[in-house]
């Protein structure tokens, strides 16, 4: 019989075998075989638990969009709004080495998204994640003083720079690093100051 494994305990580690993996080689190099050795399974164990591998990606999608945003809640925030719009922009751009954390978080999630573009049910998870983030981000632009008829076109403007920016930094040609990053969002939220 299969080993049975208590995932209330270790499933964050699972997680991060998973986030890696789709981090190192994307989507296609999450076969039930990688995940249950790099986790120190048996493949049958893992099958035992999961015996469906799409449900478990779909699973591990929607687990790392709620570990990218309570990264992203965990900023601490300056008392001004234009401040505040800063520290969490800043924040939801990778901002550690890019061999842990939030790099391989990006990673893992820009490999998701690849697969989404053809998988229907992976491709559900994303729009709902895009939704719920642009609701925030639409949040952050009207705590700043975003002009209602304005938000609509800069919330997705400004999510737009993050994704590109977060698309530069893991590049694995000539990355962006951090400070650039930082310093042309910078730049490009002076906007909100005038």
């Amino acid at each position: 019989m299969p080993m049975l494994v208590d995932y209330s305990s270790r499933g964050p580690d699972l997680f991060a075998v998973i986030y890696r993996l789709a981090a190192e080689g994307g989507c296609e190099a999450l076969t039930v075989r990688k995940i249950a050795a790099g986790f120190g399974l048996s493949a049958g164990s893992l099958r035992h638990q999961f015996p469906d591998q799409h449900d478990l990606l779909r699973l591990t999608m929607l687990k790392l969009a709620r570990d990218r945003a309570r990264r992203r809640a965990m900023v601490s925030l300056p008392s001004d709004a234009l401040g505040r719009l800063q520290a969490r922009c800043v924040h939801a751009l990778p901002h550690e080495t890019p061999d842990n954390g939030s790099f391989i978080e990006a990673r893992a999630w820009l490999a998701f998204e690849e697969r989404a573009r053809h998988d229907d049910l992976l491709g559900a998870v994303s729009r709902q994640v895009r939704g719920e983030v642009l609701t925030v981000t639409e949040g952050w632009l009207r705590s700043a003083g975003v002009a209602a008829d304005e938000l609509l076109v800069e919330t997705r403007r400004l999510q737009g720079l993050i994704e590109g920016l977060t698309g530069q930094q893991c590049a694995s040609v000539d990355p962006l690093d951090v400070a650039t990053a930082r310093h042309a969002l910078a730049l490009d939220l002076e906007r909100y100051a005038e």
